[in-house]
């Protein structure tokens, strides 16, 4: 069964907020439906090579083969389900991926690599 985890992306704060499905921070759903600058992140259900969860925009980095990076996006590949943006990185292999940043704070992490 898939382990329903939120995270949240405050643009106006630059204020990543973790866990919006528990406690105070939950209430990051409340802003976002009222017009606040929230961007929603689900967990994927993997985690990398470190033990660090993946979410939708997290910036990964192949740590066999190829060195490729990418960004975790929802319908990757015309799939329903989460896939990154670079063919050359294997999501499904814990080993094979590292977590190095996200969209929102690191947007360099990608220059040059999609």
């Amino acid at each position: 069964m898939k382990e329903l985890k939120f995270r949240a992306w405050h643009s106006g704060e630059k204020e990543m907020i973790p866990n919006c499905n528990q406690g105070f921070e939950g209430d990051a759903f409340n802003w976002k439906h009222q017009g606040q600058p929230i961007e929603i992140m689900q967990f994927i259900n993997r985690k990398d090579k470190n033990g660090t969860e993946i979410y939708e925009g997290d910036i990964v980095s192949s740590v066999s083969g190829i060195p490729a990076s990418g960004a975790i996006e929802w319908g990757c590949f015309g799939s329903p389900e989460f896939g990154v943006t670079s063919p050359y990185i294997n999501i499904n292999n814990p080993e094979a991926v590292e977590v190095i940043g996200n969209i929102y704070e690191n947007k360099e992490l990608l220059e040059g690599n999609e």
